[in-house]
């Protein structure tokens, strides 16, 4: 990292070297120690940062929701449903590419 990249950091605060790494440290429940101490390295978020970390958990949950009936919908067209597993794993091993075994 060239100084150039740290001239908004406070004064005094300079890039790491590589022969500082030597001072870093973890230990058996991976906390992270820096010449001996421990270092804080809490997460905390604002309450906007975690309504839209809620949001984004939710928009995850509907998608795969949405895969799963979408794949639900595609297999019942084909004849396949999901509980009939030696009918659905034969549909996929007629399907698989030519390149695998």
């Amino acid at each position: 990292m060239t100084h150039d990249a740290c001239a908004d950091w406070p004064k005094g605060v300079r890039p790491i070297d590589v022969a500082e790494f030597h001072r870093l440290g973890i230990d058996g429940e991976n906390k992270l120690y820096w010449s001996g101490k421990e270092m804080n390295y809490k997460l905390k978020l604002n309450w906007w940062q975690n309504a839209v970390a809620g949001l984004a958990i939710m928009a995850s949950l509907a998608t795969i929701a949405s895969g799963v009936q979408t794949a639900s919908l595609y297999l019942c067209a084909r004849g396949t449903s999901a509980g009939s597993d030696a009918r659905l794993l034969e549909w996929l091993y007629r399907r698989r590419p030519p390149s695998l075994p």
